[in-house]
């Protein structure tokens, strides 16, 4: 089962192979490439690089794009 299939069947609540992870990465993509929070956050690119530097690292079944 993919990450994606996971998270559709989760929000259905049918039944999947495993519990969905989802973590939210948050100025903690900073750290995973080596730049301070206010570079990480006063920057796009370092935001992306952050976080597709997670997904590398830990392989979740998805991101959270937006939080409130």
């Amino acid at each position: 089962m993919t990450g994606k299939e996971r998270i559709l069947k989760t929000f259905k609540l049918d039944p999947t192979d495993t519990i969905p992870w989802v973590p939210f990465v948050g100025v903690h993509g900073a750290s995973l490439i080596g730049v301070n929070a206010t570079d990480f956050l006063h920057s796009a690119d370092h935001i992306v690089d952050g976080i597709s530097r997670s997904v590398e690292l830990y392989q979740p079944d998805g991101i959270p794009v937006l939080s409130s």
